[in-house]
């Protein structure tokens, strides 16, 4: 079980940091529709700022929210990890939080994945990469959460029938 405490102390300090862009992402978005950002030299995901149109702005602002995603996926693993250090593992909460923490996810990565290809499709080109991005570990990892919200949900039936079994 110190392994457990150990993971919530760095998921804790993760979230902690993670917060404090959550009204940043907020404030930023609206920023992105009302002031140019021309002088700015910032990209996100290979997409640079200063040529954004509306659409690359909404597209842009799409990418800023999937980040709150993420964010609200890592709230749901502190609260998971919270109930696993208090013995609570076959929680009906632990599942139900490892199937949105998986969907969340895959969400993300397909918006991360897509979002840029979208871009460059507006542009006229088409560019594919075939290398191993943090998006697709992200979806990969997704599917594992919700392959493993399946698994618990079978555990947690066993368990009940081992339970009744004398």
């Amino acid at each position: 079980m110190k392994k457990i405490h150990i993971l919530k102390a760095i998921i804790d300090f993760v979230w902690i940091l993670s917060v404090a862009l959550i009204p940043l992402i907020i404030i930023f978005i609206p920023f992105l529709f009302i002031y140019d950002l021309g002088d700015l030299d910032l990209a996100i995901n290979n997409i640079a700022l200063p040529t954004l149109t509306t659409f690359g702005k909404i597209l842009m602002s799409t990418i800023l929210l999937s980040y709150l995603l993420l964010i609200y996926c890592l709230f749901l693993f502190r609260k998971i990890m919270e109930l696993f250090s208090r013995g609570k593992i076959f929680s009906e909460t632990v599942l139900i939080n490892l199937n949105k923490i998986g969907t969340f996810l895959v969400v993300f990565a397909i918006i991360n994945i897509g979002v840029p290809f979208i871009q460059n499709l507006s542009f006229g080109k088409i560019h594919v990469d075939f290398v191993l991005s943090p998006f697709i570990m992200a979806l990969c990892i997704g599917l594992f959460f919700m392959v493993l919200s399946e698994i618990f949900k079978i555990a947690k039936t066993a368990k009940a029938e081992n339970d009744l079994t004398v």
